[in-house]
């Protein structure tokens, strides 16, 4: 008899590691401007790294060089082990085919307990399968079919979706797990 294991989605960048804070550093130095996370309040970054273009800013992601960067958050190696160990565990991104590769090597090697069938490019998440989806964007999470977390971020604290809110993935953990985030 087979036990049913919840399956269980989370975006890649703004949850499982950070993106943000390696990119907006080298714009700074590239464009040489001094924008901080705090001055991120909306989630398309060209919006506030004004100095670049979108296509400019799409090239600091394309050096291989810059991803030796971006790391996990805090808990993030922890309890990406432990849903993993416990769920149906999915790594659900919505990125550009040029960048796929770069990711699922990164990912690889950062957190070596995760199979490269775990790892799906999908643009419209709305599609995918799952019981619970985490998510920093609430664009990706708006007509899912399944409970929501969004992962706090300083651009999507202003919504009137009453969705559960984590901090990080300890609370996600706990919020799947238990139905909190104590």
């Amino acid at each position: 008899m087979s036990m049913y294991k919840q399956k269980v989605a989370l975006d890649l960048d703004g949850v499982i590691w950070d993106l943000v804070v390696p990119w907006i550093n080298q714009y700074n130095i590239l464009f040489n401007d001094d924008k901080q996370l705090e001055d991120i309040t909306e989630y398309k970054l060209s919006n506030t790294l004004v100095k670049a273009t979108s296509q400019e800013l799409d090239e600091i992601l394309l050096n291989n060089d810059f991803w030796k960067n971006v790391l996990p958050f805090k808990y993030a190696v922890e309890y990406l082990e432990k849903l993993n160990n416990e769920f149906d565990l999915y790594i659900v991104t919505k990125t550009d085919y040029r960048l796929f590769e770069i990711k699922v090597n990164r990912i690889l090697h950062l957190f070596p307990f995760i199979q490269p069938y775990q790892i799906v490019c999908l643009h419209n998440k709305q599609l995918f399968n799952a019981d619970w989806f985490v998510d920093d964007c609430i664009d990706n999470l708006v007509g899912g079919n399944f409970n929501k977390i969004i992962l706090d971020a300083p651009y999507n604290r202003d919504t009137e979706y009453n969705w559960y809110r984590a901090y990080n993935l300890k609370d996600v953990y706990n919020i799947i797990k238990y139905g909190d985030n104590n």
